[in-house]
């Protein structure tokens, strides 16, 4: 056995990649290279490829690291060619680094640090990520010594056999005699790809998903491909594989029109907004039924920058994924020509544009390429005016759009036949690359010139604009006063540049050429293109303005544009306003608007057209992500249970609809609920439209507006109420209209309310994320208003009240005001007292300080957890043990006959929802009446897509799975338990156990 040496973190580590025509595949292994943390590395292809676009590829890249060998004989086995590859490695330790597999970035870091651990000269896996890419199947692996993932002291390694396959195999086995190996359980560092031209058939790869530890298929399957995505080029490697697939094999394929190629150096604050102007122009280009569509391709090309422009790039594009967004990124710094011309050497499609990445396209940019380009077919380039963010002398306008690259959109031929942007050293010194360029194309073809401003020139400190700003603010006939771009020496340089550069042009002229006519030796011809003034009228803004013209027609005049909790009227508004161009292009139009304006009506637009369209996926993203801004919309939510998939052929919300038939609720009829400013005649959540201000609460009890929501009950429809978030109305809960005592029949406009439910003072000793972000507590201005509240508004109507109820909005034992209320509500003998509470301050003394025994009907003590940290997660600012001691102390005043009623709530979330069992048994434990669940809603305290990971309830998310399984268990059949509105949220295999608690309802 070679004798061990002490692992050295500073060692050098040579990673080995043999390939053979696998260009795209190695390129991305050679990316997932350039992305790993440990700093001493090398990597040593051998390339047995058939052409030399690897080594180019690598050439570009100038990156010393990254050795390429190409032998003119190849090696007649793998196992072969695995050696030369260890015979070139420099390192003290060597790595196998296959050309079709990913790399997490944590990869030679952490084995490095394993194989020190553990005093060992080899490293390898226990277990690996297996991918399938064509059946969309991941399997994390079972136990077994996985050879692919090797990393070993290169005295210690055995040779490879002469094998073309299983030579890995045969290696470790005579390592395992020889060496010291550790295998680390560590299974995401390695993705291995079955991608069927493997050295193995597919056979083989089928057993191993038989025999994996876990597999993941869809939703689980795009979770976990998410999460490795934030780390290998996943998104990447399957846009490699459909490229390189047959076009017929996906029929709804769209040819790809171009590229636009953006260099970055240092410019990691704007590259977002660069990107945004992009997404904004391809979307535009989406809507347009009079150009040639297809996709179009986004490459980034980083220069070696300091900041983390590239990982910013590779942020935004996650955000993107309908667009095929590329980010290079070389080891040295190059200049801008030559990370345009890489740039342009990783290009799909036959077009060209150039975008710095502090400039910014305006929204007909690509189009009136597409559109020129396809009505002369003789032009290699087009030209378009631009828009300045600082304003230039008149004189300079035509100059700089003949020049800067940032107007131009080119034909890929023309840029390969004059030799792309010239890279001459002084063109790195001093700029100008971009004049030069321009010369070239002027001199070889016909250039069209649009007289639409398409793109956005930006000044920024220290760019090209801003250094000959002083310059461009005067007549062109001044331009003397000022210095030129450079010192007269670099001028010198690149006016020989620029003559080299022409001469090998001209020698080009007399090669064929499969291209639009070049021009004549000596010759520039351009052709003046025009456009009707509004022929690039901006889709999207002309209906957001046309959304915001409703909003505001709601706002002056309510009954002539009705919007109220159901906004149908306006997303129908807002689709028809889309509509004009057909379905997708409507549903394109929108989903610009939804990129560019973040108004949750504008999602529920896109949405309505997506269902149209049977793009039921979409449209349910585009609805929760809605909801996730404005839970309390009726028509998101209806619109969210018509998607859901009941059997027998019926959605969720017909199903529950044909379920109202014949039932009744009392609540409009006896309950009235202050909440702000306002007054409703239920849970606000439950019934989202307010009957009026609460300081007219006694007006508003028989206004027209509780008139018409007890018409909707009165007549069934219950169009007012939210068939999600009601329990009752969620469960098919609510009593038959037979059932009901006559004296609920009221007319729509009944006696005064005799339940009160108080929620005007939010004051909370806990700060509960799923709630609020901080913790509120009234100050003596505040209470002093809240009390002023309670004397205009609500204690006029406490006189006719049988039971009041504090407080859904707060905590009553954190409030002074509501404190003080409580025990003054003492002098009404006849009245009850319900009470929601953290628990945390509803200890004994409390109880005895309000003299709540024989006054207080129902306690509700909400935990929303069962394990101590948990709740600390979820109950910020909380204390477990004292909440259960306070609940203890209740449940033995329940137990005394001093309270009606005791019960437990629990909010369901993602951090939560494993913990309902004990939940139940912890219920069941305290003695209490009943244990309730409800969704977890957003109440403004986390954005759309935090807010996605919180909710369980949607079947996208990838624990919905285990959570519905929860709600079929037997502890949610358990009669302790009151369901809530839970059974809205997974597909309902048996009805509810349990009806919710009817006390509740019935007032």
């Amino acid at each position: 056995m070679h004798p061990p040496q002490p692992a050295d973190s500073a060692a050098l580590i040579s990673c080995l990649m043999v390939t053979r025509d696998r260009f795209a595949q190695a390129c991305l292994s050679i990316d997932c290279f350039l992305r790993q943390t440990y700093p001493h590395r090398e990597l040593v292809i051998i390339d047995d490829s058939r052409d030399d676009r690897l080594a180019r590829h690598v050439a570009a890249l100038g990156d010393p690291r990254i050795i390429v060998e190409r032998a003119a004989d190849p090696a007649p086995t793998l196992g072969e060619a695995r050696n030369r590859s260890v015979d070139r490695a420099s390192g003290r330790y060597v790595c196998q680094w296959d050309d079709d597999d990913l790399y997490d970035p944590r990869r030679l870091e952490v084995q490095m640090r394993a194989l020190a651990e553990a005093g060992a000269q080899a490293c390898m896996l226990h277990r690996w990520t297996m991918w399938w890419p064509d059946t969309g199947r991941l399997a994390t692996s079972l136990r077994r010594t996985w050879e692919g993932s090797l990393l070993c002291e290169k005295a210690a390694m055995p040779r490879y056999p002469a094998m073309r396959r299983s030579e890995d195999t045969a290696l470790v086995d005579a390592l395992m005699r020889s060496a010291n190996v550790v295998l680390l359980d560590e299974p995401r560092l390695y993705v291995y790809v079955a991608h069927g031209r493997n050295t193995f058939e597919a056979g083989h790869f089928e057993a191993h998903w038989q025999h994996a530890d876990e597999r993941f298929e869809g939703e689980r399957f795009r979770a976990l491909w998410a999460e490795l995505a934030e780390r290998m080029p996943l998104n990447a490697y399957a846009r490699s594989r459909a490229a390189a697939a047959p076009p017929a094999a996906d029929p709804a394929a769209r040819p790809v029109l171009g590229t636009v190629v953006i260099p970055c150096y240092d410019m990691a604050g704007s590259i977002a907004g660069t990107l945004d102007s992009v997404a904004a122009a391809v979307d535009f280009h989406r809507t347009r039924t009079d150009a040639r569509q297809g996709e179009v391709r986004v490459v980034v090309v980083d220069d070696a920058s300091a900041d983390d422009g590239a990982e910013r790039a590779m942020a935004w594009a996650r955000g993107r994924p309908d667009l095929d967004v590329v980010v290079v990124r070389r080891a040295r710094n190059g200049g801008a020509a030559a990370a345009r011309n890489l740039g342009a050497a990783c290009a799909a499609g036959d077009l060209l544009w150039f975008l710095d990445a502090d400039d910014a396209f305006l929204p007909p940019h690509l189009t009136v390429g597409v559109l020129t380009m396809d009505a002369v077919p003789d032009v290699g380039a087009v030209r378009t005016r631009l828009d300045y963010s600082h304003p230039v002398h008149p004189d300079w306008r035509k100059p700089i759009e003949e020049s800067v690259p940032i107007a131009l959109c080119v034909r890929r031929t023309c840029h390969d036949f004059v030799g792309g942007f010239p890279e001459d050293e002084c063109y790195r010194e001093a700029g100008g690359e971009d004049v030069g360029y321009a010369v070239l194309l002027n001199a070889a073809f016909l250039v069209a010139e649009a007289d639409v401003e398409t793109a956005r020139y930006v000044r920024r400190p220290g760019n090209n604009f801003d250094r000959q700003y002083e310059k461009f603010r005067h007549p062109l006939a001044e331009r003397a006063r000022f210095p030129a771009d450079g010192t007269p020496a670099q001028e010198q340089a690149r006016e020989a540049a620029r003559a080299r550069a022409m001469d090998v042009l001209l020698g080009r002229m007399h090669r064929p050429f499969d291209g639009p006519p070049r021009n004549i030796p000596g010759q520039t011809r351009r052709v003046p293109v025009s456009f009707p003034a509004h022929a690039f009228a901006d889709p999207a803004e002309r209906i957001a303005r046309a959304a915001g013209e409703f909003i505001e027609r709601h706002r002056r005049d309510p009954q002539a544009c009705p919007l109220d909790a159901r906004s149908e009227p306006l997303v129908r508004a807002i689709g028809q306003e889309a509509a004009d161009a057909g379905p997708d292009a409507a549903l394109h139009r929108l989903l610009a608007i939804v990129r560019r304006h973040d108004a949750w009506f504008f999602k529920l637009a896109a949405a309505v057209a997506a269902q149209q369209l049977g793009r039921r996926a979409e449209a349910l993203d585009l609805v929760e992500r809605a909801r996730g801004q404005n839970p309390m919309d009726l028509y998101a939510q209806e619109l969210w249970l018509g998607l859901q998939e009941e059997a027998m052929g019926r959605s969720r919300l017909e199903e529950i609809d044909a379920g109202l038939k014949g039932r009744f609720c009392e609540r409009p009829f006896k309950w009235m609920e202050f909440v702000g400013k306002d007054a409703w005649v239920c849970c606000p959540s439950w019934l989202p439209v307010p009957i009026g201000a609460a300081e007219a609460a006694g007006a508003a009890w028989t206004g027209a507006t509780a008139r018409a929501i007890r018409a909707s009950v009165l007549d069934g429809s219950f169009r007012h109420c939210s068939r999600l978030n009601c329990p009752w109305i969620a469960d098919g809960a609510l009593p038959r209209r037979e059932d009901v005592a006559a004296d609920a029949w009221h007319t729509p406009a009944p006696p005064p309310p005799t339940y009160l439910n108080l929620g005007y003072d939010d004051s909370c000793n806990l700060s509960c994320p799923s709630c609020r972000t901080e913790m509120r507590v009234a100050n003596a201005e505040a209470q002093e208003k809240v009390q002023d509240h309670y004397r205009r508004c609500v204690e006029p109507m406490v006189a006719t009240a049988a039971v009041v109820n504090v407080t859904g909005s707060g905590d009553p034992f954190a409030s002074r005001h509501f404190r003080a209320l409580i025990k003054d509500l003492g002098r009404r003998p006849d009245l009850r007292i319900d009470l929601q509470t953290n628990g945390v301050l509803f200890d004994e003394r409390a109880w005895e300080d309000l003299s709540l025994s024989g006054r207080a009907r129902r306690v509700w003590v909400s935990l929303d957890a069962a394990d101590p940290a948990t709740y600390d997660r979820v109950r910020r600012g909380g204390d477990f043990g004292r909440a259960l001691r306070n609940v203890a102390f209740l449940a033995g005043r329940r137990a005394a006959g001093e309270l009606a009623f005791l019960g437990l709530d629990f909010v369901v979330q993602q951090a939560n929802f494993r913990e309902i069992p004990d939940f139940v048994a912890l219920g069941e434990s305290l003695g209490v009446d009943r244990v309730r669940f409800n969704m977890i809603r957003n109440w403004g305290t986390f954005g759309a897509a935090e807010f996605a990971g919180h909710f369980i309830g949607s079947p996208r998310h990838p624990e919905h799975a285990d959570f519905a399984a929860i709600l079929d268990g037997p502890a949610f059949a358990a009669p302790i338990v009151d369901p809530g509105n839970l059974w809205q949220f997974v597909r309902r295999t048996r009805p509810p156990v349990h009806a919710p608690d009817p006390d509740v309802l019935r007032t």
